[in-house]
């Protein structure tokens, strides 16, 4: 079998996003597909694929580790979420090929599955503390979920007034403020969903949390202890993980983050110096689904689970990705999902079986490959958009960036 083809759709779905859908064609007639989906950079990522294309023709799919290993080493340049979501996509698509030529879902391929089900989460947004609220008891009691995701900080929305905006960034100057908000949207999902739910807690590393400094995040995880969450992520900027020990030494709260680290040359102090809990790789960037069964055994040997990054507006493609991942991952614990496909997004028409969520878990999937089918009319009849979303940041009152 060899390779005869990459390319590289640009997808823009209805409402929650655009995609970047790899696909690699093989001279016996299967083909695989894979998510290369990076938010604000879709056609950069798909150009970075068509480049990689030219390691990979003639090749023998089959050769996972040494086409990885031929992308990620043969350019000088390395690293960064371009190249590495690319080789991901690419990646994900040679296990379908595998798994389809051997009629077997890839996580037999990789050592069998652990467990029978695998654990999700959804999310509790809003706008203030009683949608909050309203929403984790929506997740839980209609849907089924035993864990759900906030941010204890409400970041500023499309809606959101120019005072508004100033407002919340100001919450960062005015520090003692900023955490005691946050305690307050939290007491509200706690008050919502009960003590056997799980709360986990996302910051985004990004304002106003991030214009706290490290000891008023100290300050904010003991006020949180009470409230019992399961984890609290990305405390710290992404770029500033050195500042995650003096937190980890300090708090009672696991810390978890990842989601914009790559490969496993990056998760390698963070999983050394043990400065997390529970590690958050996205199988989409840190280098696709053996690179992150990598991190994972790193993990494992330093006693830290797994939570895959997997965000809703990603593709039905990565969502499969991801249950392949944990269907054989030992220190999995649970996985991001927001079920977005059964409210009017494609994708459901993609699948061999819609994805079903029972009690907030989801079943093995059991078809070969990722377990989707992938129509590929529907990547052409949603011709891509540019984002109307653009990370441009906010401006505080004195005029300079904040973090969005």
């Amino acid at each position: 079998m060899k390779i005869t083809d990459v390319k590289a759709f640009l997808v823009s779905s209805i409402s929650m996003g655009d995609w970047v859908v790899v696909k690699v064609e093989t001279d016996v007639g299967i083909s695989g597909y894979g998510d290369a989906t990076l938010e604000q950079n879709h056609r950069t990522v798909a150009t970075s694929v068509e480049v990689l294309r030219r390691y990979l023709l003639g090749e023998n799919p089959f050769r996972v580790e040494h086409l990885w290993q031929k992308m990620y080493r043969s350019p000088y340049w390395r690293g960064g979420p371009i190249l590495n979501t690319a080789i991901s996509g690419i990646e994900h698509a040679l296990w379908d090929i595998i798994g389809k030529a051997l009629e077997q879902p890839v996580y037999n391929l990789l050592g069998g599955p652990c467990r029978d089900r695998i654990r999700l989460y959804s999310y509790a947004g809003g706008s203030d503390p009683e949608t909050m609220a309203e929403n984790a008891r929506r997740v839980v009691k209609k849907e089924g979920y035993t864990a759900v995701k906030m941010n204890p900080f409400i970041p500023p929305s499309s809606s959101t007034t120019a005072n508004e905006r100033i407002e919340r960034v100001m919450e960062g100057y005015r520090l003692y403020d900023a955490v005691k908000r946050g305690v307050r949207n939290v007491e509200a999902v706690r008050n919502a969903v009960g003590d056997r739910v799980d709360i986990m807690l996302d910051c985004h590393g990004r304002s106003p949390l991030s214009a706290l400094p490290t000891s008023y995040i100290v300050l904010l995880c003991k006020e949180l202890e009470p409230l019992r969450p399961l984890w609290i992520e990305e405390p710290i900027r992404p770029d500033c993980t050195g500042s995650l020990a003096a937190l980890a030494s300090k708090v009672n709260i696991p810390i978890a983050t990842g989601e914009r680290l790559y490969t496993k040359f990056q998760f390698t102090d963070v999983i050394d110096k043990r400065l997390v809990d529970i590690v958050q790789p996205d199988l989409s960037h840190a280098g696709g689904i053996l690179e992150c069964k990598k991190i994972a055994a790193m993990a494992e040997a330093h006693d830290i689970l797994v939570a895959p990054h997997c965000p809703f507006f990603y593709s039905p493609i990565a969502t499969a990705v991801a249950y392949q991942f944990d269907a054989c991952t030992p220190n999995f614990v649970i996985q991001e999902n927001d079920n977005v496909f059964k409210r009017g997004m494609i994708g459901n028409e993609w699948l061999i079986e819609p994805f079903k969520v029972e009690n907030g878990f989801r079943i093995l999937p059991t078809g070969p490959g990722l377990g989707i089918t992938v129509k590929e009319e529907l990547l052409t009849e949603y011709p891509y958009k540019e984002p109307a979303r653009i990370g441009t940041g906010v401006l505080s009152e004195d005029g300079a960036l904040a973090d969005t």
